[in-house]
């Protein structure tokens, strides 16, 4: 045993205390042994360890009497200590790691008001997590880290501190538990398991049946289910005869579906209680499999057999007794039977019982085994019925729909006739599907409604979602695709193929609980390699007689950039990457930007509760890595929890800091600027041609007068005059810890579980709702991600359409063109000629790229590509590092062969992931996965594919003429001063103004419901008008192109009896639909981005095109 004082160590006890220890009676036990030695050492006064000996009582249970009192004696918050020792008692199993603040918070908060409240935070958790750490254990259930006491024996001392027979609290607590696990819970599937217990604990049996019978406790396991309603099962005698107080269970269609019962098990028929099916045939009470389940007056109707109630859901329901039995009946439930009640049963004489007379059976109860007879080629068989009977369906419902919807319009389609080719029938079966018919009288004012209102029913947002939109969907869709395509074999399984890595990468990053579990301990070889890294304060001064403050080994910035930024690929300060020049597209130079933070910058320096409660999540999950890194370290030295408070410290310390220089950086209006490297290295004291050459494979490509861009100097000037300073001992330890942890963030996720757990733990705690999905889906986009031309090739390889949607989205593109110079010349009044000559020149240069680089549709090219691409099939670290490894390649590649990707590099860095206009090059990018329904399909009618993927085509387009990006560049991709005129400016500013007092005076403000609470948010119209007036001149440029090839005529669209006008506008208003949770819509509102629904409306409504297509009023001011 080793003692601390005053940073200094002692080797060992004397004789004296070690036989102090041994004499002791207590320390035969392990236990009495465990607690006394953790005692030790947190004493930390060696001068008076003697003493303290001798002071040891001589049981484990007086031992814990001691340090309990110490302890209530050293915490000056003992509300917090007595409160978490009755949840930890009461939780029977642990309390959730994730959940402890919060529920010590509601707990101790439950009774009280805001003002009078008790104040329980992480770092408050913290600290007194310090001081009980003696009496504390961890256990993971589930993947699920919960705090557990030590011993039994101490949960049983405490159980009668705080309980001695106080039964009323323990239920009171118990009932606590059940709420807190159904309404704040991080973990609710876990926490949903554990509510029936705390119910029953607290004798809330009618909370607990309807519980079990709701969704909600779709979790709990059906053996845990069944136990609970047997214990309070109905146990009233029922009499011999059917009847009014012995009737037949039943449930209700809708339950039955909730439930998997009834018809949609066949002929199982499935337990009451439990829901398990029932295999026999046989219906009769003395069948021992199968028995009918029975309920007394008091749980049925007095109406019986004329009326039933639904069991789960209390629901009356009227019975025709004597009459054929309806086309939906409600299901008559049975009881399944154990082996063991059955052998019972069998083996004793039971008196027989005349059976009631059940509805749709024969009198004996007995029915045929049709189950039995089911075989594959029967399955196949009904599977191609039933294939043929809903295209039968369809067929007719689009017909029918059609005449429906016709009388509906017959002031603008009563003589038309309809088109019935494939396409037409496949676009109108689809819009169908998202529109709401009956909101056709409110089209002019609120077409969206009109159009996504059936869409926003059947597209729920899932519980770790925010929103659901129709692009949103498809990159899940494609995300799947590509997940399994993925999955897929290899079919070019030679070890230098290109799809052999990816799959390979892919496949030891899905298996994260087979990772190497020794991938910690990998990072800590990584972190001790004397020739790089040279060690970590966390690891180095856990060493016997180390400082406590100070490092034992310095490095200089420039070396740990060097290996740490550079080797490894971690993003530490700055971020580094190749961009083309803005002056030359044809060239490629180094672009150094800010980088280098964990969280938002305003949540490093702003004082609000949210900022607050980031922190602290933020501190918690640096706390937790460290110590997972110190066990896979074997690190547990006296001194560990401070130093690793230490380490959490200084990295927060430095990332403020360097928020500081972003946020002066932006406040002083920082411009980027093209410098030479050598200039770099005067300004900021930096060798960054000694760092290039750790990051670049071939260094020479580089030297002082090499030309970079720098996005931010004054940033770099600040944060350089931080890392200046690491000649002083604490600036140079919070460096060296900020940086090593930079290096453990960039691999978190490519580590064992634990870590990859830890982290999403933060990601919840930090956004408040679950953002991560399954490890495939994960995995998947991590693929996507890092390597996106072998993804490109494999989607279109595997891609059937794909050549014919490229040929659609070619035909859009270039009728778009004719329409937007046509848009130029006739209809857009606001600018001036001197202003249309530019646009027209930029028009009449514009190119698009379709599909992607044409690298990725070449399997040798590839291949060469990801030569430099180490993957081996153990290790997904390994394989990570091999990544930041080919990545450093990219660089140097992208830096000799600019053209190498033909700009799709550069698209892959936008924001939009299917369809872009960059202006430095004047051309729309137009991803292969972007081209697929519901965006675009080669057999749809022509106004719908242009009022879909042409409209949102057209405003990326307009951006070339409105956006700031776009009218700073030429018709060839150079930077030019502004070409807009002071007079297309003013006349914009108009429209614009036109807009804004639209949304100020007529939409006025919108509404959301938080939390039951009705918030108004008053419209401002700024600075949201200028979307809107792209919208408008998208739509009506695309609208033109439409017209020019409308291959519908006169025809209108099956099903939904539109003409091509109104299909065309019905197309783009069905790409908006959305599904947002109203308090981020809320937040979204005030910072002044409105909701698709808004501003589809505003813009159609200035759109005479639309008021002529659906018979609408004309407004006077259509403002642009």
């Amino acid at each position: 045993m080793y003692l601390r004082v005053n940073n200094n160590y002692i080797e060992t006890l004397e004789p004296e205390q070690k036989s102090l220890i041994l004499n002791n009676k207590g320390g035969e036990h392990p236990l009495y042994l465990s607690y006394l030695c953790e005692n030790l050492r947190q004493f930390g006064d060696y001068s008076l360890v003697t003493k303290r000996l001798k002071a040891y009582p001589q049981t484990t249970d007086e031992l814990l009497d001691v340090l309990l009192n110490e302890i209530s004696a050293t915490i000056d918050n003992q509300t917090l200590v007595d409160a978490f020792f009755k949840l930890l008692i009461i939780s029977n199993v642990g309390i959730l790691e994730s959940d402890v603040v919060t529920m010590l918070d509601k707990f101790l908060n439950k009774n009280t008001d805001e003002n009078n409240g008790i104040n329980v935070d992480r770092m408050t958790w913290s600290t007194i997590r310090r001081y009980l750490k003696i009496f504390l254990d961890t256990t993971w259930i589930d993947g699920h880290h919960l705090i557990t006491f030590r011993h039994s024996s101490l949960l049983q001392k405490l159980h009668k501190r705080y309980f001695n027979e106080n039964d009323s609290e323990l239920r009171s607590i118990h009932g606590f538990f059940a709420q807190f696990y159904l309404s704040f819970t991080t973990i609710k599937e876990y926490s949903r398991r554990r509510v029936p217990y705390h119910y029953e604990q607290a004798h809330m049996i009618k909370e607990l049946i309807a519980f079990l019978r709701s969704l909600e406790s779709r979790a709990v396991s059906q053996i845990d289910r069944q136990a609970y309603l047997r214990n309070h099962r109905c146990k009233r005698q029922l009499p011999p005869q059917d009847g009014v107080s012995n009737q037949r269970a039943y449930v209700c269609n809708v339950c039955a579906t909730l439930f998997k019962l009834g018809p949609f098990t066949m002929t199982k028929n499935s337990c009451v209680l439990c829901t398990t099916p029932i295999l026999s045939s046989s219906l009769a009470q003395n069948d021992h499999q199968k028995r009918e389940a029975r309920i007394c007056m008091s749980h049925g109707t007095p109406g019986y057999p004329r009326t039933i109630k639904c069991v789960t859901c209390k629901g009356l329901r009227s019975r025709n007794v004597g009459t054929p039995t309806p086309q939906i009946e409600p299901v008559a439930m049975n009881l399944s039977v154990s082996k063991r009640q059955r052998d019972t049963m069998s083996d004793t004489k039971v008196e027989r019982r005349q059976l009631p007379s059940i509805i749709g059976l024969p009198a004996n109860g007995q029915t045929s085994t049709f189950l039995g007879r089911i075989t594959r080629a029967h399955l196949i068989i009904g599977g191609l019925i039933l294939l043929g009977i809903l295209s039968l369906s369809l067929l007719i419902t689009v017909i029918v729909q059609a005449a429906t919807h016709r009388k509906e319009t017959t002031d603008t389609t009563s003589n038309s006739e309809f088109c019935l080719t494939r396409g037409c029938l496949a676009a109108a079966s689809h819009q169908m599907r998202s529109m709401d018919k009956t909101a056709w009288n409110d089209r002019c004012t609120n077409f969206y409604q009109y159009a996504c209102g059936t869409w926003e029913q059947t597209h729920p947002i899932q519980s770790f979602e925010v929103e659901r939109t129709i692009l949103g969907d498809l990159i899940e869709r494609r995300d799947e695709d590509i997940e399994r395509l993925l999955d897929a074999p290899v079919s070019r399984s030679t070890k230098r193929s290109w799809e052999w890595k990816v799959k390979t990468y892919y496949t030891e990053c899905l298996d994260d609980y087979a990772r190497v579990p020794a991938s910690g301990k990998a990072m800590i070889d990584l972190i001790q390699d004397n020739d790089t890294i040279q060690g970590w304060f966390l690891i180095d001064n856990g060493a016997e007689g180390a400082s406590q403050e100070y490092l034992l080994k310095n490095q200089t910035v420039l070396k740990q950039m060097s290996h740490i930024h550079g080797d490894l690929g971690a993003t530490v300060v700055f971020d580094l990457r190749a961009g083309f020049d803005d002056s030359n597209s044809k060239t490629k130079r180094l672009e150094f930007s800010p980088a280098g933070l964990s969280m938002d910058v305003n949540d490093y320096l702003n004082s609000d509760t949210v900022s607050e409660g980031h922190r602290s999540a933020y501190r918690l999950y640096i706390l937790e890595i460290l110590t997972l890194l110190s066990q896979d370290a074997v690190i547990s030295d006296g001194n560990l929890g401070d130093r690793m408070f230490t380490i959490a410290e200084d990295i927060i310390f430095i990332e403020t800091d360097i928020a500081q220089a972003m946020k002066f950086s932006k406040d002083n209006g920082d411009k980027g600027k093209t410098i030479t490297l050598g200039e770099m290295f005067n300004m900021y004291s930096f060798d960054f041609l000694e760092y290039l050459s750790h990051v670049l494979e071939d260094a020479s490509i580089v030297s002082s007068t090499t030309p970079v861009y720098v996005t931010s100097p004054l940033y770099f000037e600040k944060v350089f005059s931080i890392l200046s300073m690491n000649n002083n001992q604490t600036y140079a330890r919070r460096i060296h810890n900020y940086m090593r942890w930079r290096l453990v963030r960039t691999y978190i996720e490519d580590l064992s579980y634990n870590y990859l757990h830890a982290h999403r733990i933060f990601l919840d705690n930090y956004y408040g709702v679950k953002l991560h999905s399954t490890n495939e889906a994960y995995c998947t986009r991590e693929v996507i991600r890092r390597f996106p031309l072998a993804i490109q090739r494999l989607y279109t390889m595997n891609s059937t359409t794909h050549s014919s949607a490229v040929a659609t989205v070619t035909k859009v593109f270039d009728a778009l063109k004719d329409g937007f110079r046509q848009y130029i010349d006739e209809q857009a009044t606001w600018m001036d000629e001197s202003t249309k000559a530019v646009a027209r020149e930029k028009i009449a240069a514009m190119t698009s790229a379709i599909g992607y680089a044409s690298i990725a549709s070449d399997d040798g090219r590839l291949d060469d590509y990801y030569e430099r691409f180490a993957v081996v099939d153990r290790s997904h670290f390994e394989n990570a590092y091999g990544y930041h490894r080919f990545h450093s390649w990219t660089i140097s590649n992208s830096l000799t062969n600019p053209d190498l990707l033909e700009h799709w590099d550069t698209f892959e860095r936008r924001t939009s992931q299917f369809y872009d206009y960059i202006a430095m090059f004047n051309r729309l990018f137009v991803i292969a996965s972007a081209m697929h329904v519901p965006l675009v399909d080669s057999d749809w009618p022509w106004p719908v594919n242009m009022g879909s993927v042409g409209v949102l085509l057209a405003q990326k387009l307009f951006s070339s003429i409105d956006s700031q990006e776009g009218r700073i560049h030429a018709a060839d991709g150079t930077l030019i001063p502004d070409w807009w005129s002071s007079q297309t400016a003013n006349a914009y500013n108009t429209s614009r103004q036109c807009i804004t007092n639209y949304y100020v005076n007529e939409v006025k403000s919108l509404s959301y419901n938080v939390n039951g609470a009705q918030i108004v948010v008053r419209l401002a119209g700024e600075p949201f008008s200028p979307t809107t007036l792209r919208q408008i001149g998208a739509l009506r440029f695309a609208y033109a192109a439409m017209k020019k090839t409308d291959q519908l005529k006169s025809l209108a669209m099956p099903g939904t009896n539109l003409t091509s006008d109104q299909s065309f506008f019905l197309a783009y208003a069905q790409t908006q639909c959305y599904k947002r949770q109203e308090l981020l819509q809320l937040v979204r509102t005030q910072i002044g981005i409105y909701d698709e629904g808004t501003a589809l409306n505003a813009a159609l409504i200035h759109m005479p095109e639309f008021s002529k297509a659906f018979q609408c009023p004309s407004k006077d001011a259509t403002c642009f």
